[in-house]
């Protein structure tokens, strides 16, 4: 390793040396813990020469329970020099009796360690020993793990593309750990560490002071682990910045530790791609699908919710560590893309169908025709770039809220075909629930009817519709339906090519074990809605009556938008007979 002049305390000396430290005097250092500390030396003109060897003395009441050695020896170039050496404390250091490390740096005129340089008083240094955590795990932090890679030279300093990464330390009553040694990782070799500097995919720097620039932070190797080493400021925070090379793509995952006790765990990602697919291949993953889009390409806003989902299919070779990268990007011929935040990793989702990822609404254009599509980041290998969707996000829905309806019951709770049969709530998943304004597809509702369907019925069911039971008079009164009342259930479907207004059969509220009643939409009653030619939708609604001691009155509306037509075929072509569905 180099010297790094500009790392060095310049002060005044008071005889002949000044001696630093990389963990600077006053420091907390960690029961158990390995620190790697660089003695700087600085001296006046010619007299650095005279210094052979440096070591340390450890004060006689620790000197069982702290070790020490040198790592590299002294190395000298100019007026300064510097040696670097472990220092360990035992695990069986009780802080409570011993709250300090202290000491003493000797400079010696021979390399035996003999005979002490002339002019120079022996300087002490004294740390504060803490506890921490052995379980604890130092997360890494930054508003944004994606960049792309920059166009020109980049260089710690005096470059302007980088990501910020901090984070904090305490110790186990909560105090902050004042600089602190953490080792940062990464979890691939090559990627900050190489042979020929040049050759690294990053360099890392430090977050530096107002009106400084960041200077480059060494990284090493030891045991085939790239890693280097940095300490918390006076308020317990860990600050570094990565800074990618011109053209150079890659993914980065750092691990933290504090070295001897804790775990080296995984903290924070890098992902340094473009963010336009530059490949001549047409071909890649499929696109991905949004839900709640309806055929003309149109996303609303669902009341209730504040963000778009959208799913991907299983694609070749998937791993558990793979991180999923969204853009959106227009079709004028300054459109950028935009990158759609949060980046997605696969570890956290169990498998991709059924797992929606969520963007929140306002990271989308208004009424403006977008592209979507999605970058692979693998932990190891190429990147690849998913082929596009089209959406327009439109906002939401003018139709206002069912409060003002008229009706005094709660409205039904609508469930698609991808529930399982019979539909048991307690077993539902909250994707399988169509709230009120959301668009119902094919999609929605043929779910039975599919080729290779393992369930296989002659009246395929397309939604179930849920009333819920009041369980007592306080339920009752906010709106369910009173136990033993007679129910009936009426669907309206108002569409371009199809109209329906009926009821279903009459049921009385019986189920005093789970209060609720499903009442199972057919396929057939709900296929061939289209919505108009001028783009106005066509719209589907439940509404119930409730007829209990005499009187009968109706619950809230339900709505939603529907386009269940079969598009590209024959609108009849669903195995429904045509003489009941269209007008």
């Amino acid at each position: 390793m180099k010297i790094e002049e500009d790392l060095v305390v310049k002060t005044l000396p008071q005889n002949d040396y000044t001696v630093t430290a990389t963990i600077p005097d006053q420091s907390d250092i960690i029961v158990g813990q390995t620190s790697y500390i660089s003695i700087i030396a600085s001296g006046v003109p010619n007299k650095i020469r005279n210094i052979k060897n440096v070591t340390i003395e450890l004060d006689r009441d620790i000197v069982n329970l702290v070790k020490w050695k040198t790592e590299r020896s002294w190395l000298s170039a100019g007026n300064v020099g510097y040696v670097m050496i472990r220092l360990t404390v035992d695990n069986n250091l009780n802080e409570q009796q011993h709250k300090e490390i202290i000491y003493t740096v000797n400079l010696w005129a021979d390399e035996k360690g003999t005979q002490a340089v002339s002019n120079y008083t022996p300087l002490k240094f004294t740390y504060n020993v803490k506890k921490i955590n052995p379980k604890a795990v130092i997360v890494l932090n930054t508003d944004n793990e994606y960049i792309q890679p920059p166009t020109g030279d980049n260089p710690v300093g005096t470059g302007n593309e980088y990501i910020t990464y901090s984070g904090s330390l305490v110790d186990n009553i909560g105090g902050v750990l004042k600089n602190t040694q953490v080792v940062v990782a990464s979890s691939l070799l090559d990627q900050i560490y190489s042979n020929n500097a040049d050759n690294a995919l990053v360099n890392i720097g430090t977050v530096p002071d107002s009106g400084s620039s960041s200077i480059q932070i060494p990284t090493t190797r030891d045991n085939d682990i790239d890693y280097f080493v940095i300490n918390s400021d006076g308020s317990g925070n860990i600050k570094f910045r990565v800074y990618p090379k011109k053209n150079i793509s890659a993914r980065i995952d750092f691990k933290t530790g504090i070295l001897g006790v804790t775990s080296i765990n995984y903290a924070a990602s890098v992902y340094i791609f473009s963010n336009t697919n530059m490949s001549d291949d047409p071909f890649g993953p499929l696109s991905p699908n949004i839900y709640n889009v309806d055929q003309l390409g149109k996303l609303q806003k669902i009341p209730g919710s504040n963000a778009m989902q959208v799913g991907i299919a299983p694609y070749v070779g998937h791993q558990k560590t793979d991180a999923l990268i969204f853009f959106i990007k227009g079709y004028e011929k300054n459109d950028e893309p935009i990158q759609l935040k949060p980046i997605y990793k696969l570890e956290n989702i169990d498998s991709l169908d059924g797992n929606p990822f969520n963007f929140t609404y306002d990271q989308l254009p208004l009424n403006k025709l977008m592209q979507l599509y999605y970058l692979i980041a693998p932990a190891s290998q190429d990147s690849l770039y998913s082929m596009t969707s089209n959406f327009m996000y439109v906002g939401e829905l003018s139709d206002g809220d069912n409060n003002g309806d008229g009706g005094i019951y709660t409205p039904v709770e609508v469930y698609s075909s991808y529930s399982p049969s019979p539909l048991d709530l307690k077993n539902t998943h909250d994707n399988d629930r169509m709230y009120d304004n959301r668009l119902v597809t094919l999609d929605t509702i043929n779910q039975y009817v599919k080729e290779g369907s393992t369930i296989t019925k002659t009246d395929p069911i397309g939604l179930y519709v849920v009333i819920k039971i009041a369980k007592n008079m306080t339920e009752q009164v906010k709106g369910l339906p009173p136990l033993n009342s007679i129910c009936t259930l009426t669907i309206n479907i108002d569409s371009a090519t199809r109209q329906e207004n009926k009821s279903y059969p009459s049921v009385k509220l019986t189920d005093n074990t789970n209060y609720y009643q499903v009442v199972k939409i057919p396929y057939c009653d709900l296929t061939r809605a289209r919505g108009w030619e001028d783009g106005i939708l066509a719209k589907l609604s439940f509404v119930y009556s409730i007829t209990y001691e005499g009187a009968t009155r109706k619950s809230k509306e339900w709505k939603a938008t529907i386009g269940t037509a079969n598009t590209g075929y024959d609108i009849n072509d669903d195995g429904c007979p045509c003489n009941d569905k269209s007008n």
